[in-house]
């Protein structure tokens, strides 16, 4: 039955799960009575699109902004739900689980694993060897910054003169970075040789005046600098609107393609950005070499390597500056989610990538113990309405949710869920597909 208006789904002393990598509660063992569910238009239609400040709509099997998503993450958009009715004053209300379209807000999956339950941007972390997610509490000059992809690939801090400090990054934490203080990698663990590799970063970039040259998100030289690479925005900034991007990938030989790039794009405007740099190939047919910013590729090269390789030994990678000319190419910047792979990660992927960070979808739910639901607080997981529910927070795949609202302690016939959409792209809307909210009956 439909479970709404006083209608309900009844599964009387009967454990819910429900599988096939769809939405599923996660405890095996919980007792539900009432599970309400919205996963078609219909069911949606009966909530309200508009309680924001941009319009949603039901689009292409989901809820998502209405036309073009708005240009600033200070607009968003609320999709308050219909009221779910168990007709039981009593009844005691435990899980609110969703499936969104892709992991929205969510870090990369750690230890080369892929994410679970999306029907969208989903990511396999295949060949990943270092994942920074930056997350560290306290840093201090020698402490480790830990490697989540298995690898082993730990770096270390490095302070020299100035310092670094926890910042609020794109996923979770992130590391803003004084001018002379730097994430250092030992070059060992990073040999490519004649293989595929990609980089990824998000960075807070500053201006030229705050870095002593170049401004540098990731890179570094192998022994004698061969090879050199690496990936930011020059300075001073050759592009006539200050949206340029560079990017170099040269060899042992210290040969290969510099992009340089007029973006569309100022890195240094107080926004996270995504830099992702790719070699796909090598020789015979040449390497493709391409830079993205944002999800969008905005340069690339062909280039044959011939017989020469990528290999860092006796070298470093640095995170906010290079290994060479001393402090030449320091630089003062914010970065997160710092990722290294030995293969080349497709456009599809880099935008996957890009949308989960700039996308967010968070929710609420309130019970209305007096039978009208209307001046009563909808609630997040600390019992408050400054907190929400996130996709970030979810462990394990999309819509695994169980028994995540039951410490809360909602007791009441009625009750909604409420779910606000948010974005800093105007390529890249949320998306919300299933919503289940879930009671039983008070112990007997």
């Amino acid at each position: 039955m439909d479970g709404r208006n006083g209608q309900y789904l009844l599964a009387i002393a009967v454990a819910v799960t429900l599988g096939c990598g769809r939405m599923g509660f996660d405890e095996a063992d919980v007792t539900t009575d009432w599970v309400f569910v919205d996963q078609a238009k219909s069911d949606f239609d009966l909530g309200d699109y508009g309680s924001g400040t941009a319009p949603l709509e039901w689009s292409g099997e989901q809820v998502e902004f209405a036309g073009s998503p708005p240009s600033s993450s200070e607009i968003f958009g609320v999709f308050i739900s219909a009221t779910f009715d168990t007709g039981d004053a009593l009844a005691a209300w435990h899980t609110l689980a969703w499936q969104s379209t892709g992991p929205h807000g969510r870090a990369l999956p750690d230890f080369g694993a892929a994410d679970e339950g999306y029907d969208d941007d989903g990511i396999v972390m295949g060949d990943n060897i270092l994942l920074l997610h930056l997350d560290e509490v306290t840093i201090d000059d020698g402490s480790p910054i830990i490697d989540s992809s298995g690898a082993g690939n730990d770096g270390q801090m490095v302070f020299a003169g100035q310092a670094a400090s926890t910042a609020l990054g794109e996923f979770g934490g992130a590391l803003d970075l004084d001018r002379d203080a730097w994430v250092s990698l030992d070059g060992v663990n990073f040999n490519f040789g004649t293989g595929d590799f990609t980089y990824s970063i998000w960075v807070k970039m500053r201006d030229c005046d705050q870095s002593n040259d170049n401004r540098i998100a990731m890179g570094g030289g192998g022994a004698d600098d061969s090879p050199h690479m690496w990936i930011g925005v020059r300075c001073p900034e050759v592009c006539p609107d200050g949206d340029g991007a560079f990017m170099n990938f040269l060899d042992e030989s210290r040969t290969g393609p510099s992009l340089q790039v007029c973006t569309g794009v100022a890195l240094d405007d107080g926004a996270w950005h995504h830099l992702v740099g790719v070699k796909k190939g090598h020789t015979s047919p040449p390497a493709l070499v391409q830079l993205f910013v944002d999800g969008r590729e905005v340069g690339a090269e062909s280039y044959d390597f011939t017989n020469n390789t990528f290999t860092y030994d006796g070298g470093e990678i640095r995170l906010g500056g290079f290994n060479l000319g001393g402090d030449t190419y320091n630089t003062s910047i914010v970065v997160d989610e710092a990722a290294i792979w030995k293969r080349a990660l497709t456009t599809a992927e880099v935008n996957a990538i890009y949308r989960r960070g700039v996308t967010d979808l968070a929710l609420q739910v309130r019970v209305c113990p007096d039978g009208t639901c209307d001046n009563e607080p909808f609630l997040g997981p600390d019992g408050t309405s400054n907190t929400y529910f996130r996709e970030a927070d979810v462990v394990g795949a999309s819509g695994s949710q169980g028994n995540n609202i039951a410490t809360l302690g909602l007791v009441g016939a009625k009750a909604q869920y409420r779910a606000r959409f948010a974005t800093e792209s105007q390529a890249a809307s949320p998306g919300l597909r299933e919503v289940r909210l879930a009671a039983k009956r008070p112990e007997r």
